[in-house]
């Protein structure tokens, strides 16, 4: 969003987005905090004990299904309330992708709005929203334009950071990061820089990525590590030197170590990729022998990093450290985000219709809630006509859409044997069925088969949000 107006970001930042929060006890280890809508962004830990999140809302839509979010905010006692709100303009195209960031003193919640084109926004442009206030609720307010290039959104967990109060942005002239405090929105520093579109801050350091002169070259940026002591970048280097495919997730270390996820050369994009990093120190690329990464949210604490990657339709959460010697997974099936407060360690875990977090020690035994079978809304009996099968959903009330690819199997397993595909559109799908279905209809009368689909939220098309859905049904031929 490269210059855009800032009475237009005064307008998006209306819905009050950066909270500096003083709560009392803090919450337990191996705690839920119970279940909610299904996460759009979060959940992060605030200060005394305290969670936050976002959720998309049914009441902030706007013409075209875009929506709004809610942040809210869970005392220790168990008191939950709203503490900032996001919702679109109206007749807007955009579509937000919210994501909150904490650290001892405020909580930043902004958003990403990828939009097809309008007088604010050029196409395929992102643009971060921030607003700041302290724990009264009276606003020292600023606005962050950090993304300005096509693919920025991909740069998990967001084109802003914060660390010990300030929050380091993108200035909307693109010529500019600037540091400000989470409090009162003060601005308390400028570093001059060329069309930044995302910035990190740790201890004495300021990273941010510039983005490739051509126009087609996206996930290719330049990496520039900037010493506010010294007041001298300390490391500029092209991402193509450390690797091959498209930059994606990273963070900053106070070391001044840079963690990063890049595509394998083979495919050129950012999934799946491979983690690695290089620093001020040793400005070598260092590629980490710790699987493939897919869709990642990094963070780095000292020598460890911290990631999820995505595995199916859910994430893992996981640690490596720098060397890749000590890797573990510390959950299964969550959702993308997740924060660390000294030795905790708060995600989200994935349902069917809901979520829940949960608040456990970051070196506890690995997460596992176990497979559970999301329903697939459909008759339960279903008969075949010639060569297909007609199935109607009824998402009527559900946070999914009833869009996607349908997949007929045989027996009441999700390997089973292929008996037909089909695509769903409004709830409404044909599935053809294979010659080798047709025969055993026709040899047996009835069959017992398994549909499923993998159904986004109607909220966001996002991968993070897509959810297995799978049921038992009674296949009958024709009479």
């Amino acid at each position: 969003m490269l210059g855009a107006p800032r009475r237009t970001l005064r307008r998006l930042a209306a819905s009050g987005l950066l909270m500096a929060l003083t709560l009392a006890a803090p919450v337990a280890s191996a705690q839920t905090a119970g279940t909610i809508r299904p996460l759009a962004a979060g959940p992060v830990f605030a200060d005394g004990g305290g969670l936050a999140w976002a959720t998309y809302d049914r009441d902030l839509v706007q013409t075209g299904g875009v929506f709004g979010f809610v942040v809210r905010h869970r005392a220790p006692d168990g008191g939950v309330r709203v503490i900032g709100t996001s919702r679109p303009e109206a007749n807007s195209d955009e579509e937000r992708t919210p994501y909150l960031l904490a650290a001892p003193g405020a909580i930043v919640a902004g958003s990403l709005a990828r939009t097809t084109g309008s007088a604010a926004f050029p196409p395929g442009a992102a643009a971060a929203e921030v607003l700041a206030w302290d724990g009264t609720g009276a606003s020292g307010v600023r606005f962050g334009a950090c993304a300005s290039a096509v693919g920025a959104p991909t740069l998990r967990p967001g084109v802003v950071d914060l660390d010990a109060g300030t929050v380091v942005d993108c200035d909307s002239d693109g010529r500019h990061i600037d540091l400000f405090d989470a409090r009162t929105g003060a601005r308390r520093d400028q570093i001059a820089a060329s069309r930044p579109v995302s910035a990190r801050i740790a201890g004495p350091y300021v990273a941010w990525l510039e983005p490739a002169a051509s126009a087609d070259a996206v996930g290719r940026y330049t990496l520039v590590v900037f010493d506010r002591a010294s007041r001298a970048e300390v490391l500029r280097t092209a991402t193509t030197t450390l690797g091959d495919g498209a930059f994606s997730a990273w963070d900053l270390g106070s070391d001044g170590t840079v963690v990063y996820a890049i595509g394998r050369a083979r495919t050129g994009s950012a999934d799946p990729g491979r983690l690695g990093w290089t620093s001020v120190a040793d400005p070598r690329p260092h590629l980490i022998a710790a699987g493939a990464v897919r869709v990642p949210v990094l963070r780095l604490e000292g020598r460890t990093i911290t990631y999820t990657s995505l595995v199916g339709t859910t994430f893992h959460l996981r640690t490596t450290t720098l060397d890749g010697t000590a890797s573990r997974t510390i959950a299964h099936g969550t959702g993308r985000d997740f924060d660390l407060r000294g030795s905790r360690i708060v995600f989200g875990v994935r349902g069917c219709t809901q979520d829940t977090i949960r608040v456990q020690s970051i070196t506890a035994r690995t997460y596992a809630p176990g497979r559970h079978r999301c329903p697939l809304p459909v008759a339960r009996t279903l008969t075949a006509h010639g060569t297909s099968v007609k199935v109607t959903l009824d998402c009527r009330g559900l946070p999914f859409s009833c869009d996607g690819d349908l997949t007929l199997r045989a027996g009441n397993s999700s390997r089973g044997t292929v008996f037909g595909r089909g695509e769903i559109r409004a709830g409404r799908a044909t599935v053809r069925l294979t010659a080798a279905a047709r025969r055993a209809l026709r040899r047996r009368g009835v069959l017992s088969a398994r549909l499923s689909a993998n159904l986004p939220s109607i909220y966001d098309e996002d991968t993070s949000l897509v959810r297995a859905r799978e049921v038992s049904i009674s296949l009958s031929g024709r009479r």
